[in-house]
C-alpha cells in the first residue's frame, strides 16, 4: 500500500520551492542513472511525510561514500544490475560527484520492503522504502551544500532543476 504523504516543507506560498533528499555515493548515481536496472527506490529510517506522492525532489550527492569498501559496493552493484558501475554504457569512466545536485526524481509512494516492485526488490532493505517512478539527470553536477531529511534546494538552483522536467 502506497501512503499518502503530508506536505510540510513548503507553504501554499512557495510553490516554486524545491525540495532535495541527500544520499551517499555511490547509490545516488545509481538513482539518477537512466539505465533499465537503475535504482529506483531509496531506503530510510523514516516513513515519508513529504513530499507529497508524485512531486519531483532534486537528488544531492553528499560529501562522503556509504560506509564500507567501496570496491566491494561496486562490485555488488554491478552484480544486482548487470551494469558497470566502473563504465557507463558508452564505456565512459562513470564519475560519482560529491556534494553536487545530480538530477531530480519523482517519488510516488512510501512503502515496506515486501510491497517495492518486483524489479526494485533486490535495492530494497527499508524498514521504508520511498519509492520513485520517473528520473531526469542534470547534464552536469550543481556544487551545493545538503542537509539531513528533505531539504529546501537553494533559490538559485531551481531554474536548472526545473528546466529538465520540461
Amino acid at each position: 500500500m502506497i501512503r499518502r504523504s503530508v506536505e510540510i516543507l513548503r507553504a501554499p506560498d512557495e510553490e516554486k520551492a524545491l525540495s532535495a533528499l541527500t544520499v551517499l555515493q555511490p547509490f545516488a548515481t545509481a538513482i539518477v542513472s537512466t539505465e533499465l536496472t537503475a535504482k529506483r527506490v531509496e531506503n530510510r529510517s523514516w516513513p515519508r511525510t513529504y513530499p507529497k506522492a508524485g512531486q519531483w525532489v532534486a537528488i544531492h550527492a553528499g560529501r562522503s561514500w556509504y560506509p564500507g569498501n567501496a570496491d566491494t559496493i561496486l562490485s555488488e552493484i554491478e552484480t544486482y544490475t548487470g551494469w558497470g558501475t566502473r563504465r557507463d554504457p558508452t564505456g565512459a569512466v562513470r564519475v560519482y560527484p560529491l556534494g553536487a545536485l545530480l538530477g531530480i526524481a519523482r517519488f510516488v509512494g512510501c512503502v515496506q520492503p515486501g510491497e517495492v516492485p518486483i524489479p526494485q526488490r533486490g535495492w530494497a532493505v527499508g524498514p521504508w522504502c520511498h519509492v520513485i517512478d520517473d528520473v531526469r539527470p542534470l547534464p552536469s553536477p550543481i556544487p551545493c551544500r545538503g542537509a539531513l531529511g528533505f531539504w529546501r534546494v537553494p533559490d538559485e538552483h531551481v531554474p536548472a532543476l526545473r528546466a529538465i522536467v520540461r
